[in-house]
Formats: C-alpha cells, sequence, structure tokens
C-alpha cells in the first residue's frame, strides 16, 4: 500500500484527517469538548462553526467578578454533568478552566483577554442551540 505523497506524516495536521472522519467526532464529543477544539486553530474552528452540532444546554448561570467570569452550565439532561468554565485574568494575559464532574482542564493564553474568550464562545454555545433554554442568569459580584 502506498501512502499519499502530499501528507506530511512526520508532523500531521488536523485538517488532513477526511471530512466524515471529522464530523463523526464533533457528533460524539459533548459541547465541552467542542468548545475546547475550537480553539486549536482558526480552520478547525471555521470548520466546527460550519458543521454545527445541535445544543443540550438547559441553564446557564454567569457570575461576573472584577478580574473572572464563572459560567456555569446545565444540560437537558443527566446523561451530561454540570460543566463549569471560569475565565480568569492574568497580568500578561488569560486562563480559562473547565470543570467537568471530576475533571478539570485549563489552558493559559499569553496576551489574549478572558472576556474575548467567554463572548466567544458564549455566541458559540447561543447559535449551537436546538431547543429552547430555560433560563439565563447573570449575577455580578463586586468583589472576587
Amino acid at each position: 500500500m502506498s501512502l499519499p505523497k502530499d501528507v506530511n506524516y512526520n508532523n500531521p495536521y488536523i485538517l488532513q484527517m477526511p471530512e466524515l472522519v471529522m464530523k463523526q467526532i464533533l457528533e460524539h464529543v459533548d459541547f465541552v469538548s467542542i468548545l475546547k477544539l475550537r480553539k486549536v486553530c482558526h480552520a478547525f474552528r471555521n470548520f466546527i462553526d460550519d458543521n454545527k452540532s445541535g445544543g443540550v444546554i438547559k441553564k446557564i448561570l454567569i457570575r461576573v467578578m472584577p478580574d473572572a467570569l464563572r459560567v456555569k452550565l446545565t444540560t437537558k439532561d443527566d446523561f451530561y454533568p454540570k460543566c463549569e468554565i471560569v475565565y480568569m485574568e492574568k497580568s500578561d494575559g488569560c486562563f480559562i478552566a473547565m470543570y467537568k464532574g471530576v475533571n478539570t482542564t485549563g489552558k493559559y493564553f499569553k496576551n489574549g483577554k478572558f472576556f474575548g474568550f467567554f463572548t466567544e464562545d458564549f455566541g458559540f454555545l447561543l447559535r449551537n442551540q436546538n431547543m429552547e433554554m430555560e433560563e439565563i442568569e447573570v449575577m455580578i459580584c463586586t468583589k472576587a
């Protein structure tokens, strides 16, 4: 079997996967994983946005603090655990932490603006809803 010559197998690129494979991946991951995948690269984010999957979010609680935003997401069923995303301002960038069940992941973005990441993610969540959301609550906290 010969391998295609136009693919660099030493440095694979995510968008070299066939479109059908990428669509299958998106169908089998939860919304938090999709948010993470959107941050991989611009081309992958565009692919995800063009191949929207239906949202399952029932409630969103947003807690606005002076140097952070906490977003708690509740889904329409108990299949996915509740999720919390924290967008934190740092002196030279921002940090985003995701808590889902007992799993925690985080990523630091040098020179990133936490509010910009929040608005991008929030817009994606709202655009991809395929059901009516029950509640969006916003709490303003003057102290961290």
